[in-house]
């Protein structure tokens, strides 16, 4: 009941506190970057309709939003709001080159619906990989962000150009900012050899220490020490016997097999057992009765049992001073064990030597069970098993959408390459600062590849556009053109995500901050190493010629 009280407790604060946030971040960033409050302003029914998609599916299929679905609107907000920028930053550049309000918009959905579409359309392929998760609310997480993404991309080539052909968003003073793109340009071309050697060296550890993350979680750590819960488990931890809970269930595969001596004996010696391990404060079980425990002492257990099978007989379902923690037919009871705070790894292996000592000793007993601790523990492997089968299947689909859109596997390869990097180097940096994957840091694994790959998806396009117009210099071509949208774009993104900090639930806090890290330092992979592996002139496209594209 705490656990579920200190959950509401972060969802009201969680909506109280970033959303109001978020907003104001939504209007003031892009709209400083951009040039055009009016522009963003523009652009907020197309996140209103977002969320009000994800979540009426959300509504429609039934769906129980827990704690860490909190964290949708500021995802929803902050992507969709990103394509809107792409549309604006395209309004304005056509606006200042003599379009009218009409045409401009009409020609912004021209340029962008195809890299749009990609981009959308591998994110929510990102997103879907969340519904391999065995858990509920990270499955939500993934489909109504997913519909939300898809509502998202038909407002923009809808809705959107409609209300910046009626209220044109470009002002007198508006202006085309580059963001310094061309300097990029100018870095990537001129110290290839350097940026791809520095970034080969830092790939292998890279790569090491994120296997070094060991997958480990607790719900009893999920808030801070400020927080009500976390004090009141502390207080439970160093007054009483232990906050975590293990019940395993003796079952002796026989009605009434329990008013056997030898039976209770091997309870007894399992209570025992578990009572001599480290993690063990305490451990209560049928053995503990006083009864028994007298009768063990005098060596007439059997005698005792024996009693108790005949009082049983004459008063089903009145129980007696043993009928505790027993099945009703005798043939099962439970054996408590009260471990101190643990992370799920490290219950997983004290389950595992459970067992493997209940196979050894207890002949003829199964042992099973273990309670919902335990349950979340083994949820939590399996959760992060399954991330990285959605991380792998997202890489496999980025593969298969760059390669068929820009009709080169060379290209598609390099992108993909580009994107892998900041995820191994955001997971081997936390494996120095934290040595373990929570639930957020798993959720992160399974959605980022989507969201990071849109800003290669935008440059790889404009880039074979150039290829093929025969620009002579396509790489810096494709930076200054959709540089500064990505920049904007990314800033946006990183502002919005860091309102995850403010949460007092760690999963969103670890998805904000593992986001945040890998978003930025994809922006300059994409900025620096990509265009660094892309050949700067235009040999796909035959000889040098136009210096423009449309």
């Amino acid at each position: 009941l705490a656990l579920n009280e200190a959950y509401i407790g972060v969802v009201r604060h969680d909506l109280a506190v970033i959303l109001p946030l978020l907003l104001l971040l939504m209007i003031v960033v892009p709209g400083w970057l951009v040039g055009s409050v009016r522009a963003v302003i523009i652009a907020m029914p197309d996140g209103l309709g977002a969320l009000l998609a994800g979540f009426g599916l959300a509504g429609w299929l039934h769906a129980e939003l827990a704690a860490v679905n909190s964290f949708i609107p500021v995802i929803l907000l902050g992507i969709s709001l990103a394509g809107c920028v792409h549309m604006a930053l395209s309004v304005i550049r056509f606006r200042q080159a003599g379009a009218a309000a009409d045409e401009a918009a009409w020609s912004s959905v021209r340029y962008n619906f195809m890299p749009m579409a990609l981009a959308n359309g591998t994110t929510v392929l990102g997103f879907l990989g969340l519904l391999f998760s065995p858990s509920p609310p990270i499955r939500v997480l993934g489909y109504v962000v997913a519909a939300g993404i898809a509502t998202s991309f038909l407002l923009c080539m809808t809705l959107l150009p409609a209300l910046q052909a009626c209220f044109d968003p470009v002002p007198k003073r508006a202006r085309s900012r580059d963001f310094r793109a061309g300097a990029f340009a100018r870095i990537a071309t001129r110290r290839r050899k350097a940026i791809v050697a520095v970034v080969a060296l830092l790939a292998v550890p890279a790569g090491w220490l994120a296997s070094r993350n060991v997958v480990s979680d607790n719900v009893l750590e999920y808030f801070p020490d400020t927080h009500a819960f976390h004090q009141g488990t502390a207080l439970v931890e160093d007054r009483l016997s232990g906050i975590t809970e293990l019940v395993y269930v003796v079952d002796t595969l026989g009605e009434e097999g329990l008013f056997r001596a030898s039976v209770v004996e091997s309870v007894a010696a399992f209570a025992d057992w578990l009572q001599a391990q480290p993690e063990v404060p305490r451990v209560t079980s049928l053995a503990d009765a006083e009864p028994l425990v007298e009768a063990r002492a005098e060596g007439r257990l059997q005698e005792r049992l024996g009693f108790y099978r005949e009082l049983a007989q004459q008063r089903p379902g009145r129980g007696s001073p043993v009928a505790r923690e027993v099945s009703s037919d005798f043939s099962a009871t439970a054996v408590n064990a009260y471990l101190h705070r643990m992370g799920s790894s490290g219950l997983v292996a004290f389950d595992e030597r459970v067992r493997v000592w209940a196979a050894d000793n207890l002949e003829g007993l199964e042992v099973t069970g273990g309670g919902p601790v335990l349950m979340f523990a083994y949820l939590g492997e399996r959760n992060v098993r399954s991330m990285l089968i959605a991380l792998t299947a997202a890489l496999m689909l980025a593969a298969v959408v760059l390669g068929l859109s820009l009709r080169s596997w060379r290209i598609a390869a390099v992108g993909l390459a580009c994107n892998i990097l900041p995820v191994l180097l955001v997971y081997s940096l936390w494996a120095v600062l934290k040595g373990r994957i929570s639930l957020g840091a798993a959720v992160v694994m399974g959605m980022i590849i989507g969201i990071v790959i849109d800003d290669t998806i935008y440059l790889l396009t404009t880039y074979r556009r150039a290829l093929a117009a025969r620009v002579a210099d396509p790489v810096t071509h494709a930076l200054r053109r959709v540089g500064p949208a990505l920049i904007v774009t990314t800033i946006t993104l990183v502002a919005s995500l860091s309102l995850g900090l403010l949460s007092d639930f760690e999963p969103i806090w670890s998805m904000s901050a593992l986001s945040v890290a890998i978003i930025g330092l994809a922006l300059l992979v994409d900025l620096l190493l990509l265009p660094a592996m892309l050949p700067s002139e235009a040999r796909a496209g035959g000889r040098k010629g136009a210096t423009g594209v449309s």
